[in-house]
């Protein structure tokens, strides 16, 4: 059964915008770019507040403190990822679609941004039973690893 149905991929690939974009020289670099400056903007964040987490670095700060100072720039990047994410698929919606990576890559974006307003802070506030802080703070890392070799694999189209 396939990630997304035909009629979708062609609604998408005939969007106004999708057009515009294809018949552009400078949209897709842009758009590439800015959809790879927000998710450093993502990584950004949720590292140094990981990184305090785990007492490797911003020890003036609480991790609440980190967390609540980084906030707004988060919010953007994930924003600025998602919007220029959605116009990248736009863009070739049916060679994504056919990208075994893709899925997944969507998968993990989902999972480590339920993680991240869940889980994470919760480690930060220190309200888990048992406070595992350093274990969760450690799977964050993993998880946005995860996203960025997905990314990594589906923009190389390596399956």
């Amino acid at each position: 059964m396939p990630f997304f149905s035909p009629e979708f991929l062609d609604w998408t690939r005939d969007l106004p915008l999708a057009v515009t974009i294809r018949n552009s020289s400078w949209m897709l670099p842009a758009i590439e770019s800015a959809h790879l400056l927000g998710y450093a903007g993502i990584i950004g964040c949720a590292v140094a507040i990981d990184f305090r987490i785990l007492n490797l670095g911003l020890r003036r700060q609480t991790a609440a403190q980190i967390a609540a100072q980084l906030a707004p720039w988060g919010a953007a990047s994930l924003g600025l990822s998602i919007v220029t994410g959605a116009l990248l698929f736009s863009y070739k919606p049916h060679t994504f679609a056919r990208n075994a990576a893709f899925p997944y890559k969507l998968a993990l974006v989902a999972v480590a941004i339920l993680f991240h307003y869940s889980l994470l802070r919760w480690a930060i506030r220190g309200t888990m039973p048992g406070n595992p802080a350093k274990l969760i703070a450690a799977f964050s890392l993993a998880l946005w690893l995860a996203v960025a070799l997905a990314g990594m694999a589906v923009s190389l189209e390596l399956f």
